[in-house]
């Protein structure tokens, strides 16, 4: 696609009007394109009425009527209509998906960009009492002050102007879309660690006592370790040292059973000898041990040991 044939101002205006409407064609430019086109159409409206911008702007002959007209109702002096067509033409270039609406127009778009950053404009009407004011009151010289153009090339291309929509910026991941994600990530992770360890160093009750004092000769802490270890996922997790301890230093019938069940669940077959053993120390500990239900899940494993029974 040609560019405007005129190798003016208006020219370059039209070239922005241009690509302004294809990449926004079909509500799909970003959000700052759009809002730079919109401005842009406005302010040369509001420059004169008589500049038709109904119709396909990025047709070829219409870039060159548009041209034409720009320049004879003196766009090519208006300093904010060259800077906001800087500004969309620098949006299009950055923006990936613009570029592809526009390729056919790209070298159009950086010659206008080039030129519109090389416009010296006047500044507009009340621009230049302003600068008069602020010169008298930092009391300094006009010829030290250094009065930057509004259309310089380091304008023409916004670095921080976003280019995704909303919808766009959701679609992304999470840590691309959260500013410094891991960095946030690492410090909930080392305060999460931090404050384990100070449960587990300085709040959480240590659970040995129990088992401490099942060693140094009372059976009833042993018991009492048994019964918590069994609280836990019905005994599927049950240490063998409190029912050792029973059955081979206290001679408990009811340790010695519960040691032959969870032996027999840590294996495919079962030993009986331990329920021998239990049935040796005493004929009646079916009866007896029944009040300590804690072997649910190594009973299953030793029907061939026969159903201990009471007379």
């Amino acid at each position: 696609m040609a560019g405007a044939s005129l190798d003016t101002v208006g020219g370059h205006l039209a070239v922005a009007l241009a690509a302004g409407a294809l990449a926004t064609k079909d509500e799909t430019g970003g959000a700052a394109i759009r809002d730079r086109f919109a401005s842009l159409k406005r302010g040369i409206v509001r420059r004169s009425t008589k500049i038709d911008l109904e119709g396909d702007l990025a047709a070829v002959d219409r870039q060159a009527t548009l041209a034409k007209e720009l320049d004879e109702h003196g766009a090519a002096n208006d300093g904010e209509l060259v800077t906001k067509a800087s500004e969309l033409l620098g949006l299009i270039k950055v923006d990936e998906a613009a570029r592809t609406a526009v390729e056919p127009m790209i070298g159009d778009i950086e010659k206008a960009l080039v030129a519109l950053s090389e416009v010296d404009i006047e500044p507009a009407p009340g621009k230049a009492e302003k600068a008069e004011h602020a010169e008298k009151k930092t009391d300094e010289r006009p010829s030290q002050r250094k009065v930057e153009a509004p259309t310089t090339s380091r304008r023409a291309i916004p670095a921080d102007e976003p280019s995704k929509t909303e919808l766009e910026r959701t679609a992304l991941p999470i840590y691309k879309r959260t500013d410094r994600f891991f960095m946030k990530a690492g410090i909930l992770g080392a305060a999460l660690i931090a404050l384990f360890a100070i449960y587990w160093g300085f709040i959480r009750t240590p659970s040995t006592d129990a088992m401490d004092h099942c060693r140094d000769g009372e059976a009833a802490r042993c018991w009492q370790e048994v019964a918590a270890e069994d609280s836990v996922d019905d005994g599927r997790k049950m240490a063998k040292e409190p029912l050792e301890l029973l059955c081979d230093k206290y001679k408990d019938p009811c340790g010695c059973a519960g040691l032959a069940y969870v032996k027999a669940a840590e294996k495919d077959t079962a030993d009986c000898s331990g329920l021998t053993q239990a049935s040796g120390i005493d004929p009646m500990w079916p009866c007896t041990c029944k009040p300590y239900n804690f072997w649910k899940w190594g009973r299953q494993r030793t029907p061939q040991c026969g159903i201990p029974r009471c007379e």
